[in-house]
């Protein structure tokens, strides 16, 4: 194994195709099922900045519009299960290409594949059909190609990062400027290192000279200049300037005190960030590696990020993991000119696949129970009576926020879904009817009479529920599993 690396990074590609293929889960998230219709709807009638899918005439942004077209064309040609199979794919490439990057700049093999078993296994539970997906991916090559920008200064680098800055304002513009985010602790890296350049009695900067390298690489120029003449590139989009206002308009809306993958981080609830913080903090602390002021400062903020919303913590996972496995493999270079790595033997790594060939297939056949649509989250059965047995024309329904996007793919009209934003005073300019939805139990009647709601479909353990099976306005029409729905009965809605 010592002269022959093949035969590990064959059978650590193989580890990692495993491990993707086993912990995806079957099961789709709500953001699936509207863009599936919002793409069929571009499709259809061209992006017109409105709403179809709502009781409410509200405008709507698209924020990751290419995103819908390409999930709905690959759902007409195969259906869910096509979708799920294409998110393993994806999945796949991003655990291929961080294992193989790790190598190329670290030169570890071993450790590669240990930080990228631990990336994809916790990555895993972000891995669904959403346009999340395709960021994590394309924030992962952005990394790379600055990486090699920096090292050698090739124009088809600058071109590559051009390209990543189109392809995200397109395929999910909400992120967009997490592309800029991710130069800042290159470019920081470089002003930091000519300050200190300057600084005479350098002995003053102590710990700080002892624990950190900098690096003035000269070709942070290009880097400069990609970051420049990428501002503009956001307007390459059929949606004006949404990339430019969207996440500024998320900031001024309340969602994030709502749903629980915009909720800041509770660090104790979470191993992979106390973990990912030792393996950071005691070589750090306890040995004389240094790490790179570019690599701390991108670490940090992803951190940073992390603990304010617990879905960057996938941004952690794929790009946090690189910067952490490059830090461990440094270790190496205190004795020595090698970077750490461990050299083992034909059975050791035998050992290794046989332990995660077992492991990802209990996964993947507790995985495979799954069905695509979890009838005890979504009201499919729910739906089919509604549809059998209401003029859904005449119906202007209240839903739960967490189903919303199951009845839009039914063709059912909402008063909210997962387009979270959309419901928001920022985007519509009009009412928060998200804050409404959130409040219901508050003030229930007057907003059904506000909205001229006919029927109320909610889930059983809520407080509205109790309300609403204890007053004589509402009758219950059906109930299935968790979910109620109730018709609202007499002429003039009560006060609540």
């Amino acid at each position: 194994m010592k002269n022959n690396k093949k035969p590990l990074i064959i059978v650590s590609i193989l580890i990692i195709l495993m491990i993707c293929a086993a912990f995806t889960s079957r099961s789709f998230q709500n953001d699936t099922f509207y863009t599936i219709k919002v793409g069929e709807s571009i499709v259809k009638n061209g992006i017109d900045m409105k709403d179809h899918f709502s009781i409410h005439k509200l405008a709507y942004t698209y924020p990751h519009w290419l995103y819908d077209v390409m999930t709905y064309k690959l759902y007409k040609a195969g259906g869910l299960q096509g979708l799920y199979q294409i998110t393993i794919l994806i999945f796949m490439i991003i655990g291929i290409i961080f294992y193989l990057t790790n190598i190329k700049k670290n030169k570890s093999y071993f450790i590669s594949l240990l930080f990228s078993i631990l990336a994809m296994i916790m990555l895993a539970r972000f891995v669904t059909a959403r346009a999340q997906l395709i960021t994590y991916l394309l924030f992962l090559i952005e990394i790379i190609l600055i990486e090699n920008l920096l090292k050698e200064g090739k124009k088809r680098d600058m071109i590559g990062l051009f390209l990543i800055s189109i392809l995200s304002a397109n395929l999910h513009a909400a992120v967009w400027p997490f592309y800029f985010i991710l130069m800042l602790p290159y470019l920081a890296e470089y002003l930091i290192t000519k300050i200190t350049n300057k600084i005479k009695n350098k002995p003053k900067l102590g710990i700080f000279e002892k624990k950190i390298d900098l690096i003035q690489n000269k070709n942070i120029k290009y880097l400069g200049l990609v970051f420049l003449i990428s501002l503009p590139l956001g307007l390459l989009t059929p949606i004006g300037d949404v990339p430019y206002t969207y996440f500024i308009k998320i900031l001024q809306g309340n969602t994030m005190q709502y749903i629980n993958e915009h909720k800041p981080l509770v660090l104790i609830e979470n191993f992979f960030v106390i973990g990912y913080l030792c393996i950071l903090l005691i070589p750090l602390i306890f040995t004389k590696v240094k790490i790179r002021l570019s690599d701390l400062f991108m670490i940090l903020g992803l951190l940073f990020m992390s603990f304010l919303s617990v879905r960057h913590i996938a941004l952690l996972a794929v790009i946090g993991m690189f910067y952490l496995c490059r830090l461990i493999s440094n270790i190496g270079l205190i004795n020595s000119n090698k970077t750490l790595d461990f050299e083992l033997p034909w059975y050791s790594v035998f050992v290794v696949l046989v332990t995660i060939i077992i492991t990802s297939g209990i996964v993947y056949n507790i995985n495979s129970k799954e069905q695509f649509i979890d009838a005890n989250t979504y009201p499919v059965a729910m739906v089919d009576y509604m549809q059998k047995n209401l003029d859904m024309k005449k119906v202007k329904l209240y839903n739960e926020y967490d189903f919303g996007s199951y009845l839009i793919y039914k063709d059912i009209k909402v008063f909210v879904d997962s387009r979270s934003d959309l419901y928001t005073k920022p985007f519509n300019h009009k009412t928060d009817i998200f804050n409404e939805s959130m409040k219901i139990t508050e003030k229930y009647g007057r907003v059904f009479q506000k909205y001229g709601i006919t029927h109320i479909l909610i889930y059983k353990d809520t407080d509205l529920n109790q309300i609403l099976a204890a007053s004589p306005n509402y009758k219950l029409l059906h109930k299935e599993g968790r979910f109620m729905l109730y018709e609202y009965t007499v002429n003039n809605q009560e006060k609540a």
